[in-house]
């Protein structure tokens, strides 16, 4: 994700772990700001508000590192820039499935995501929250996936 000069940017090694989530600075050719490093198990689908204020992500909290990069219990998380502190999403999500595949909405009042269970064959829905209610989690679609609002 690109916002202006800065970009957000999630690293791995060849086998998809060791993710490194942080925001690079093309005009002065540095790291700024390092969202995620040093945890266990799979993280992506970062998404970067429009401000470069916030960071959206995924990372399985199981720490699963598997060789068929089989995620448990992914989830997702909110970054804040300002006060550098990170935050679950809470959505309906229960044991057995990964929320994933997120992304804000235009207004980046609500995001999107993918929900499926931990199984290879599940099949996959696409669900959207208002970040700012404590609303129930709204089934947009199913059997969809790779949400995205553009």
């Amino acid at each position: 994700s690109l916002v202006g000069s800065e970009m957000c940017i999630r690293d791995s090694d060849l086998n998809g772990y060791s993710v490194r989530i942080f925001t690079y600075r093309l005009s002065t050719d540095t790291v700024e700001t390092v969202i995620l490093e040093g945890e266990l198990g799979a993280a992506g689908s970062i998404d970067i508000t429009a401000n470069a204020t916030k960071v959206l992500y995924t990372r399985d909290l199981s720490g699963s590192e598997n060789s068929n990069y089989r995620q448990f219990e992914s989830r997702l998380f909110l970054y804040d820039m300002a006060s550098d502190t990170t935050e679950p999403i809470e959505t309906d999500v229960v044991s057995g499935e990964l929320d994933e595949q997120c992304r804000f909405s235009p207004s980046e009042g609500a995001i999107v995501w993918t929900r499926r269970l931990s199984n290879s064959t599940s099949t996959p829905g696409i669900y959207t929250k208002v970040l700012s209610e404590n609303l129930m989690d709204a089934l947009l679609f199913t059997s969809a996936f790779m949400p995205d609002w553009e």
